[in-house]
């Protein structure tokens, strides 16, 4: 048996969709870490050994080589890149006199922008807008988990009202085998004639069909129900049925107006001046503006002039077995500096480049123009359906009390004899309807709530699927 809290859970830990958007963060945190590794210290190193000699001849000269490379680079935020290499290499002769020749070799060099592509600001951009794709997949990710709960919550609450909906049609046609046993018996009396008979007979058949249909119903939503929450249709799973009574219990003091909604839903403008401020989708396209605006400034800075500075030193050293070791020396190696300078004669590629972030600067305001006003018609709307559903309830509560008034006044009219059995059986038809439309009114009401909140950007959800409401 799953409550609403429960179902959230199971689908949070079952729906594919919802696994496909968290896989969407997780890809997203892997091309930062990418990013990032372009500025660590990577290290690469390499053995090599080969046997070397000729296959005839008693003159053959046979050997082994072998060597041993290792490098690092870095990167800095400046732009600054250092490489540095070491290597060994040996040689033997495996016939003769066995000669053993040692060689080292050493190297390292740097290189810096000085003009174009010099400055954290420019050299970090990849990181920077690595940084924050993986915050705007979470905002968006948390965003989606808003969108599910609500909608796991919906299809768990029409699930019910379905439930309801049957309840209600056996009650119905209990009651009307009732009425006809009875009407079987007045005609026999002679009270009544025997086509009135035939009508309860009809109105029992078809609340016969009625309920038919309101079970196939309700296995259908069922059903469908199992696949949102990523479960197969033939799970065995039972819904909290006492969950529709506590709901009416919870919002009958809203719904009857002892105690309103939080005020700010009364107040459309702080509704929407709250859903500008919290909600989490706008706030990544507000985000994106100050990314099109720092592309902006890349785009710029490509059309300067390069210059970069290189410098480095290399030594080697080789020795044979018989004379001085191996070493480096630094007085013996050779050093190199210079400049590279990239007047900016031609830069076509770049100018457009530049002329198109401008273009996607631009986009991208409108964008968040549309977002903000999708926003505030959204809220609006929610608005508009959560006051709806409150009037509708109220109409469907007085409408309940009427047919129920209508019902009993009937049956004391018919026994009476002042009343015909169609007027009994349409009294029934419509209790049954406002029992049903009632039913629907409080989840109509409930979702319309939950919709409100989840626009307004004040619904939360844990990492397990559970959620809280914020006012």
């Amino acid at each position: 048996e799953l409550t609403v809290q429960e179902a959230l859970q199971v689908g949070a830990a079952n729906s594919r969709e919802y696994q496909d958007q968290k896989e969407q963060v997780f890809t997203t945190a892997l091309q930062l870490d990418l990013e990032r590794d372009v500025y660590r210290t990577t290290y690469s190193g390499m053995l090599n050994a080969l046997l070397t000699g000729e296959a005839a001849g008693d003159e053959a000269e046979r050997g082994a080589e072998g060597g041993f490379t290792a490098g690092l680079t870095r990167r800095f935020a400046s732009g600054a890149e250092l490489t540095g290499r070491i290597g060994l290499d040996v040689v033997r002769l495996l016939t003769g006199d066995k000669t053993t020749t040692f060689g080292l070799v050493a190297d390292a060099s740097i290189s810096m922008p000085l003009l174009r592509g010099f400055g954290r600001d420019i050299v970090l951009e990849p990181l920077t807008q690595a940084e924050r794709d993986v915050l705007y997949a979470i905002m968006l990710f948390e965003r989606f988990r808003q969108d599910f709960a609500v909608g796991i919550a919906s299809s768990y609450l029409r699930v019910l009202e379905a439930f309801a909906r049957v309840r209600t049609a056996e009650d119905n046609l209990e009651r009307l085998e009732l009425a006809g046993r009875r009407t079987a018996a007045m005609a026999d009396a002679g009270r009544l004639p025997a086509i009135q008979v035939g009508q309860a007979r009809q109105d029992e058949l078809r609340a016969r069909t009625s309920l038919v249909a309101e079970r196939r119903g309700v296995d259908e939503r069922l059903d469908l129900f199992k696949l949102t929450l990523g479960l197969p249709v033939d799970a065995q799973i039972q819904l909290d049925t006492n969950e529709m009574a506590r709901l009416a219990e919870r919002l009958r003091p809203a719904l009857d107006g002892a105690t309103g909604a939080p005020a700010v839903w009364e107040d459309l403008e702080a509704a929407i001046d709250g859903s500008l401020r919290d909600r989490l989708d706008l706030m990544v396209d507000e985000r994106q503006v100050e990314d099109r605006q720092r592309k902006v400034r890349v785009a710029e800075d490509a059309l300067r002039a390069g210059m970069e500075l290189k410098a480095g030193v290399s030594a080697n050293r080789a020795a044979a077995s018989s004379g001085d070791a191996a070493t480096l020396r630094l007085e013996d190696g050779r050093y190199r500096a210079g400049l590279d300078l990239d007047l900016p004669w031609y830069r076509g590629p770049e100018r457009a480049a530049f002329r198109q972030s401008l273009i996607a600067l631009d986009k991208q305001i409108r964008s968040l123009e549309r977002k903000e006003d999708a926003v505030k018609a959204e809220v609006r709307g929610a608005h508009r359906r959560l006051l709806a559903a409150r009037q509708n309830y109220i109409i469907q509560k007085e409408a309940m009390k009427l047919a129920d008034q209508r019902v009993k006044g009937t049956q004391t009219f018919l026994r009476a004899g002042r009343a015909e059995v169609r007027d009994l059986l349409e009294a029934q038809d419509s209790y049954v309807s406002a029992q049903n439309a009632l039913t629907a009114a409080v989840v109509d009401y409930r979702i319309a709530e939950m919709e409100m909140r989840r626009d307004m950007g004040l619904l939360r959800v844990d990492e397990k699927g559970r959620w809280y409401e914020g006012e």
